[in-house]
C-alpha cells in the first residue's frame, strides 16, 4: 500500500469540502447497480463503504431492503438526503464492524470511488468477516474522461500540472486497481461508462473537488482559476456536453471458510509500532491482546490456544535487543539462538549487530509474524518452528527473551540453559517473572522498560540480563 503523504488528512480533506463532494461528483449508471444485485446471492443487505456523499448508497437502497452508507468523514455523512432504508455509520473502513448491527454479513459489500486509500490486509480482514458466505465485493473507480478533442487537450495541462501533488494512492485508481491484490476469487464484471451531460461550468466544479486540486488549494493555489480562460477558449458557449468516463469494476466473491494467509492476518490485526526501548526498530504489533486471541481461535478454528505472544514486544526481548545494539561486539560474527522469539525482537538486534541470528518459537504464527518483522527491518535472520528445549543446538550464543512466566516451562528451561551454558554463552532477560532464577548467574545489565498496563498490570518494568552459568 503507498504511503499518505506527511501530514495528509484524508477525512478532513473531504470533510472540509462535503457540500462541493455532493453537489458536483457525477452518479453512477443504473445498470451498474442492476448487475450487482443480479450476482449478490440475496437482496437483504449492502453495505457501502466510504460513500462520501451516498450516490451509491441511496442506489443500492432501491434495489436491496436495508443499506449500511459507512465512512469516516461525518460531514459527508450528514450531507446525505435521508432515505428510509438507508442507515449511516460513522467508521474507518478498516474498522468495518457489523456484529451488532447485522452479525449474519452483508450480501454485497461495495466500495466507491475510494478503495485506493485503505487497500490494506486490515481492510480485506474486515470485508471477510462482514460479508456472509457467498457474497459479493466490488470495488467501483472512474479517473480520466472524454469530451471532445480540443477540451480534452486543455484538461490534459491540467492533468500533467497535479501529476507532483496527487497522493501515491491515487495512483492505484489510476492504474484501474488492476495492482491491488485482493484475496477473494475474482468474478467477471461488465465493461460499463459513466456518462453525465455537463455545461463547462460544472466540468469546472467536478475538478475542483479532485483531491490534488483541494490539496494546492490550501496552499494557496489555485489551479482551477488558472485552467477556467483556457478552457473557456476551447468550450466558449459553455453549452452542456456530453462527457464519457469509463468505469474502473473488480468484483470478488466471498468465500468465509477458505483458509486465511497467516502473513495477511498478522498484518490485518497488528500496526507497525517502534518499541519504546528500541525505537530503531518496527514491529508488527497489536494494541489489545482479548480480540487478537479470539480472531486467532476463530481463524484457526481451534480453542484454548495461547495468547499471541508473538503480537506484543514484551519488556525482556526489548531489553535483550537494546543490550545487543548498544554492544554489538558481544555477538558479531557469531550464531546467535534466539528462543521463545516472539515476534523477533531480540533476533533482529542480533542480525543487525552482525550475530548470524536464528528466531525459534513453537507458535507458527509467532514465525510468520517474525519473519514479516524481519522483512520490515530488513534484517537477515533464519527461523525454526518447534520445541528446542532439551535438544543440542549448534548455537555459540543462545538468548532468552521471557520465558520464566510458568513453573513447569521454567524448570525445563533453566535446566536446558545450564547445561547449555558448559559448551557457549546463555543469556537470559528477567523482567520479575515469579519462576526466573534466584542464582547461577552474573548480571550484565539493568533496564527499565515502558509497558503496556493491560499487559502487565503496570507502566513499566525493570528488566535484569543474565548471563546463565553452570
Amino acid at each position: 500500500m503507498p504511503p499518505e503523504p506527511p501530514g495528509y488528512d484524508h477525512a478532513g480533506s473531504f470533510g472540509r469540502h462535503a457540500a462541493a463532494y455532493a453537489r458536483h461528483r457525477p452518479t453512477y449508471p443504473d445498470a451498474l447497480f442492476d448487475w450487482i444485485a443480479s450476482v449478490a446471492p440475496a437482496r437483504g443487505l449492502a453495505v457501502d463503504v466510504a460513500t462520501g456523499a451516498g450516490q451509491a448508497a441511496l442506489a443500492l437502497a432501491e434495489r436491496f431492503d436495508r443499506v449500511i452508507a459507512t465512512d469516516q468523514s461525518p460531514e459527508l455523512l450528514a450531507a446525505i438526503p435521508a432515505h428510509p432504508r438507508v442507515t449511516t455509520l460513522a467508521a474507518q473502513a478498516e474498522a468495518l464492524d457489523l456484529s451488532t448491527v447485522a452479525p449474519g454479513g452483508a450480501d454485497v459489500v461495495l466500495v466507491a470511488q475510494a478503495l485506493h486509500w485503505f487497500a490494506t490486509d486490515a481492510f480485506w480482514e474486515r470485508v471477510r468477516v462482514s460479508t456472509r458466505h457467498g457474497g459479493v465485493f466490488v470495488a467501483v473507480g472512474y479517473g480520466w474522461f472524454t469530451i471532445a478533442p480540443e477540451i480534452d487537450a486543455v484538461v490534459a495541462t491540467l492533468v500533467e500540472a497535479l501529476a507532483p501533488h496527487w497522493s501515491a494512492r491515487n495512483r492505484l485508481l489510476f492504474d484501474g486497481y488492476r495492482t491491488i491484490d485482493v484475496p477473494f476469487d475474482e468474478i467477471d464484471a461488465p465493461s460499463l461508462d459513466l456518462t453525465v451531460t455537463w455545461t463547462r461550468t460544472q466540468l469546472l466544479a467536478y475538478l475542483g473537488t479532485w483531491s490534488a486540486v483541494t490539496s494546492l488549494q490550501s496552499a494557496g493555489q489555485d489551479v482551477i482559476a488558472e485552467l477556467a480562460p483556457r478552457l473557456a477558449a476551447a468550450w466558449p458557449d459553455d453549452a452542456p456536453r456530453a462527457i464519457t468516463m469509463p468505469l474502473t469494476i473488480r468484483a470478488f466473491r466471498v468465500d468465509r471458510t477458505a483458509k486465511v494467509d497467516p502473513a495477511r492476518f498478522v498484518r490485518a490485526h497488528t500496526r507497525l509500532v517502534a518499541p519504546p526501548l528500541v525505537p530503531e526498530v518496527r514491529l508488527h504489533l497489536a494494541d489489545e491482546v482479548t480480540p487478537l486471541w479470539q480472531a486467532t481461535e476463530a481463524v484457526l478454528g481451534e480453542a484454548g490456544l495461547e495468547p499471541p505472544f508473538w503480537a506484543f514486544a514484551w519488556p525482556g526481548s526489548q531489553a535483550m535487543a537494546r543490550w545487543i545494539l548498544d554492544h554489538p561486539e558481544e555477538v558479531r560474527g557469531r550464531t546467535v539462538l534466539d528462543i521463545g522469539a516472539g515476534a523477533g525482537l531480540a533476533s533482529i538486534a542480533a542480525a543487525w549487530a552482525g550475530a548470524r541470528a536464528t528466531a525459534n518459537d513453537v507458535d507458527p504464527m509467532a514465525i510468520v509474524a517474525a519473519r514479516l518483522n524481519a522483512e520490515e527491518n530488513a534484517a537477515d535472520v533464519a527461523f525454526v518452528e518447534g520445541d528446542l528445549l532439551g535438544t543440542d543446538v549448534a548455537a555459540e550464543i543462545v538468548i532468552v527473551g521471557d520465558l520464566c512466566y510458568e513453573r513447569t516451562l521454567s524448570e525445563r528451561l533453566l535446566a536446558w540453559l545450564r547445561h547449555l551454558a558448559l559448551t557457549r554463552r546463555v543469556i537470559l532477560a528477567e523482567p520479575g517473572r515469579a519462576f526466573a532464577p534466584r542464582a547461577g548467574f552474573r548480571t550484565l545489565a539493568t533496564y527499565v522498560v515502558p509497558t503496556l498496563f493491560d499487559l502487565e498490570n503496570k507502566t513499566e518494568r525493570t528488566v535484569v540480563l543474565l548471563e546463565i552459568e553452570p
